[in-house]
């Protein structure tokens, strides 16, 4: 993969869905080798923002890349960031193989696969375990075997910048952590990584910083550890959890059940 490094900033951004506001004017920053996560409950506007920054909705204030604030063609945004959606339907039967090729449309010269492209394809289908079911179709593929091959077209982008939304939805324990692993050493390349979910524990354990979200709006932002030792979290989320430290240090949070 590319050892291209890039940052994103955002300035006022603004999402609206015909008259209703999912994201009201916020600005942040992801730096190059930095994964950041954004958590807040439903609605809050964190799939909004993703989908601003691959250019998938209209927005109005402003996403630059570096110093780089011009409006992008599709083509050179697909050049600087990747995008892991949470679903996606299709009309025709494609192999995962042709589906995670798909990422190399932006960087291909011509009309058909170049060995660099098959090569690139072929490198993200193993980091994600998916080279075994490459030729099968995605529609009968698992959510969690789907969720991996939209990793690795994203990962075949090959670009210096990667947004996912949810991607430990459809995944199971293992494949959790050995997400977690990769996208680390994705970090390690100077990516920037911008990842919504709504798994906490995931989030706190991967991330350097998180934005907390709240009704399309900032509430904070921090660092896992801070978010930890402040509480902040149950504000946000209208709920008090359990916090456990385990003997490596880590923090898990659970959510209070009542069985009366």
């Amino acid at each position: 993969m590319t050892r291209v490094s890039s940052s994103v900033t955002v300035r006022d951004l603004v999402v609206r869905y015909e008259d209703k506001v999912a994201v009201n004017g916020i600005s942040f920053q992801v730096a190059p080798g930095e994964i950041v996560a954004l958590l807040g409950p439903n609605g809050s506007g964190k799939s909004s923002i993703l989908r601003a920054l691959v250019g998938a909705v209209d927005y109005s204030g402003e996403i630059a890349f570096d110093s780089d604030s011009i409006a992008l063609s599709a083509r050179e945004r697909a050049k600087r960031i990747a995008f892991v959606p949470q679903s996606e339907s299709y009309e025709f039967d494609f192999t995962a193989h042709e589906l995670a090729s798909m990422g190399r449309f932006a960087r291909s010269e011509g009309l058909w696969e170049s060995d660099d492209d098959l090569q690139k394809v072929n490198q993200a289908l193993f980091a994600v375990d998916a080279a075994e079911f490459q030729h099968k179709s995605v529609r009968k593929l698992s959510g969690g075997e789907l969720q991996r091959v939209w990793l690795a077209r994203a990962l075949a982008q090959d670009t210096p910048i990667i947004a996912l939304d949810e991607p430990t939805s459809h995944l199971d324990p293992s494949h959790q952590r050995d997400l977690a692993t990769l996208l680390r050493a994705i970090q390690g390349e100077g990516k920037a990584l911008v990842i919504a979910t709504h798994d906490l524990n995931w989030a706190l354990a991967l991330a350097q910083r998180c934005l907390v979200l709240s009704k399309g709006s900032i509430a904070t932002t921090d660092t896992p550890e801070n978010l930890i030792q402040s509480r902040r979290l149950d504000e946000v989320f209208g709920t008090e959890f359990d916090y456990a430290r385990t003997e490596a240090g880590r923090v898990t949070l659970t959510t209070p059940t009542s069985l009366s």
